[in-house]
């Protein structure tokens, strides 16, 4: 009796964990059609970025010169345009980019990534806390 291997076409997909320390950045598809960018922020991180509530306004920044390829997230309740909104079973904080933000600074085509060991910014003179992480080459290739 033989036995042939059944092709599966459909992809197999992880289940990444949020480094607690960390980000995980990945895509989401709607109607088999990518339409934003998600950004977990692990539980450790997010108390040091003295994230509490359930949620917050958000600013996020790209980084130029020295800081080029990087990206700041910046509890901004005044100025905020983004949100990021606490899990109900867990201590991950979770904020999106849609693709109009997303257009001409990150591609939607790319592979999950993680950045452990994130550290936040102590604030000074009055600024919000933040922290800051490196994308992912495949992220910052914009057509």
């Amino acid at each position: 009796m033989g036995w042939e291997a059944i092709e599966n076409v459909k992809p197999v997909y992880s289940k990444s964990a949020v480094p607690a320390d960390g980000v995980l950045v990945k895509t989401r598809r709607a109607m088999n059609d990518i339409r934003f960018i998600e950004v977990k922020v692990g539980g450790v991180l997010a108390k040091r970025a003295r994230f509490h509530a359930d949620e917050y306004k958000i600013r996020l920044l790209f980084g130029t010169g020295p800081d080029a390829g990087k990206i700041a997230v910046s509890l901004d309740q005044q100025n905020g345009t983004f949100l990021a909104r606490k899990g109900r079973r867990n201590e991950v904080y979770t904020l999106t980019i849609n693709r109009a933000a997303a257009e001409g600074l990150f591609s939607l085509e790319f592979d999950p990534f993680t950045v452990s060991n994130v550290e936040a910014i102590r604030p000074e003179n009055g600024q919000p806390p933040m922290f800051t992480f490196k994308a992912s080459a495949q992220m910052l290739e914009v057509e």
